[in-house]
């Protein structure tokens, strides 16, 4: 009688999961043994609940057993680990100084000390958005700038609508809109800027 995934991961869990985050945590040691064990159980919350992560964990049950099960389970925490670890690298505090935070979300909204403060990274920002559009994609430079003063206009756009109106990939202008903030933060806070939840 063939195994059903749930019995095969029913199995696995109280013997694997242990082995699973100390072998997460050995390879991301910045992210912490507790990062390590969320993206353990959200490796068996995927292969339970995600449609086409469930057919894969179904074949890999079918073709080579409860091996190679683990390691399709390894693989997805593997990459939701590192998926963290990037997001972590970008909002890390060795970038960005002390105070600066950002939202929940993860679209940043500034806030000044006063106008004359706001002005002065306004312009920055203005300054430098050719720059770094054109770091994003060269190609694109002239949208991603475009679509970039749009939003510095006003902040609360949706980005994927932005970028949709400019004709560019939403990835493009995320990537620039972060490397903007960072930008601005470098080089015109000269007080601590934060931001806003």
């Amino acid at each position: 009688m063939a195994r059903t995934l749930e019995t095969a991961l029913g199995e696995l869990h109280p013997k694997d999961q242990g082995r699973l985050v100390a072998w997460l945590a050995g390879r991301f040691p910045d992210l912490g043994h507790v990062r390590a064990e969320e993206s353990a159980q959200e490796a068996y919350y995927q292969v339970m609940a995600h449609p086409g992560t469930r057919a894969c964990a179904e074949r890999a049950l079918a073709a080579g057993g409860p091996s190679a099960l683990r390691r399709l389970l390894y693989c997805v925490a593997r990459r939701d680990l590192r998926a963290q670890a990037r997001r972590k690298a970008w909002r890390s505090e060795a970038v960005l100084p002390v105070g600066v935070e950002f939202a929940a979300g993860g679209e940043p909204e500034l806030e000044f000390a006063d106008r004359e403060h706001a002005a002065r990274v306004g312009a920055t920002a203005r300054a430098s958005v050719p720059h770094v559009a054109g770091a994003v994609n060269a190609r694109h430079r002239r949208q991603i700038a475009a679509a970039l003063f749009d939003l510095l206009a006003d902040p609360d756009l949706s980005q994927q609508a932005l970028a949709a109106q400019h004709g560019i990939r939403r990835e493009y202008l995320c990537r620039a809109w972060r490397g903007l903030v960072t930008q601005v933060v470098r080089q015109g806070a000269r007080r601590p800027t934060r931001l806003a939840a």
